[in-house]
């Protein structure tokens, strides 16, 4: 896996407030990555997006998809 690929996002003062007040608003936990300027978010159909949730719930993990 190519380390370069995501990166976590280095938010400036007024994009920390706003995600953590959206944080609060939904009462999750949100993770700001950045992704190299190739990669787009992968187009997945109904079927590979139920593999992608089933892996998911398996393993624990949260998955990306990108091409």
């Amino acid at each position: 896996m190519n380390s370069s690929l995501f990166y976590t996002a280095q938010l400036g003062p007024s994009d920390l407030r706003d995600l953590q007040t959206l944080e609060q608003n939904l009462g999750v936990t949100l993770i700001a990555m950045d992704c190299d300027s190739t990669s787009q978010p992968a187009q997945l159909d109904p079927e590979q997006l139920r593999q992608l949730q089933a892996l998911e719930e398996k393993s624990g993990k949260v998955l990306l998809a990108y091409t």
